[in-house]
């Protein structure tokens, strides 16, 4: 969701597909295992002021000239909120949670008193109407949602880092050198987990699977001084 900034948005639409789908694979998973990612942009304000008629626009890697071949896996859902008019026509025989409008109206005032006929008719839209009143009231869940996204952002830097470590080592050949550098990759994603507010709250369960070491490592490493 976003409020302004339509610039940084555009570039960072494809980059938030890419973690997604790549965050699906660790080291030595199977690329035949990856699943389709669809990432979806609700916009408050106008991206694309020329398609004065359109509001829901889709992004799709296909075939530069055979426009029918498309790949299955990259979508980029992008929804102008000022655009999304209060009903679409052929959208009246749907449910509510099946109406672009009724969401449009959803997400730019989920407070709105004409939403409450569709509230009552449909427990989808119901149901997430209640968890945002939810998540909004909750501090605690506020700063877990924060701490998963920091988190996140570590783990794809530590991964980054590792495969730029790894293709310098590969490429002189050292295999010795190679394990050292993935280590020491790990160890300092670790120091920098333990040394964040937010994120030293994890478990050391989670806190594991982010640094990509054992859990006695991360043990060891609360206990050890300073």
């Amino acid at each position: 969701m976003q409020l302004s900034d339509p610039i940084t948005t555009w570039s960072r639409a494809p980059y938030y597909w890419a973690r997604i789908y790549t965050d699906q694979l660790r080291r030595g998973g199977q690329h035949r295992n990856l699943k389709p990612a669809i990432v979806i942009v609700l916009a408050n304000y106008i991206q694309f002021k020329y398609l004065v008629d359109q509001s829901h626009h889709i992004f799709e890697l296909r075939h530069r000239f055979e426009r029918n071949l498309v790949h299955p896996d990259m979508r980029i859902d992008f929804v102008e909120l000022p655009k999304v008019p209060l009903t679409f026509p052929w959208e009246l025989s749907l449910p509510p949670s099946e109406r672009l409008s009724i969401w449009g109206q959803f997400f730019r005032g989920p407070a709105d008193k004409s939403l409450e006929e569709a509230y009552m008719s449909d427990p989808v839209l119901k149901a997430t109407r209640d968890k945002l009143i939810t998540i909004s009231r909750d501090e605690k869940k506020r700063e877990r949602a924060r701490q998963a996204e920091r988190a996140w952002l570590m783990r794809a830097d530590a991964e980054r880092l590792t495969r730029e470590t790894l293709d310098e080592t590969r490429e002189q050949g050292r295999e010795e050198g190679r394990a050292e550098a993935e280590a020491k990759t790990k160890m300092d994603t670790l120091k920098r987990v333990l040394a964040d507010e937010a994120t030293a709250a994890l478990s050391d369960e989670a806190i594991a699977r982010i640094a990509g070491v054992g859990i006695d490592v991360v043990s060891a490493a609360r206990r050890a001084p300073g």
